[in-house]
C-alpha cells in the first residue's frame, strides 16, 4: 500500500489522489497484517500475489486468507497475511 500511495504524489487533482490513498486501509500487527482493500479494479488478486513473491524472495513463509472479497460480492476486500517465519530452504519447492 505505501508503494501504491506514493503513485498518488504524483496527481495534481486532491479527488483523484484521494480515490488513490482511500483504496487501501492497513492493519499491521505483531504476527500478520490486514489489508482492507476496495477498488473496482478488483485486483486483490495482484495483491496476494504480490505479497507471495516478497515473501519468497526475502525467504519467508506466509499464509494468506481472503475472508471478504468483492468478487465474492463483499463491500471490500479483507486480506490476512501471516508470517510463518523463515521458510525452510532444505525443502523442495
Amino acid at each position: 500500500p505505501r508503494i501504491h500511495n506514493s503513485i498518488a504524489a504524483s496527481i495534481r487533482s486532491p479527488e483523484e489522489r484521494a480515490q488513490i490513498n482511500d483504496k487501501f486501509r492497513v492493519e499491521p500487527g505483531p504476527d500478520r497484517t490486514v489489508v482492507h482493500y476496495v477498488s473496482p479494479n478488483r485486483m486483490c488478486w495482484f495483491y496476494k500475489g504480490l505479497a507471495c513473491w516478497v515473501a519468497d524472495h526475502t525467504g519467508e513463509a506466509i499464509e494468506i486468507s481472503e475472508p471478504r472479497c468483492q468478487d465474492r460480492g463483499d463491500a471490500e476486500c479483507e486480506i490476512h497475511v501471516r508470517y510463518l517465519g523463515a521458510r525452510d530452504r532444505s525443502a523442495a519447492p
